[in-house]
């Protein structure tokens, strides 16, 4: 339920140390489990849209 929210509204409603926990999960799993990235697409944006919204903030963590 917050993680859509999340996702919809560009965690709005995240604290500053939420936001920065959801960094660290992201650079994460971009890195490391490239598998489990797919996969929370898959689930949680079917149609790209997030993924086309965040695609700085991806990019920037590959690599990292």
């Amino acid at each position: 339920e917050t993680l859509p929210d999340a996702l919809e509204h560009e965690c709005v409603k995240c604290t500053e140390k939420q936001k920065s926990g959801s960094e660290k999960v992201i650079r994460h799993l971009v890195n490391r489990r490239p598998d489990l990235w797919k996969e929370l697409a898959t689930k949680y944006d079917p149609d790209n849209i997030y993924q086309d919204r965040y695609k700085d903030k991806i990019q920037a963590a590959k690599g990292q």
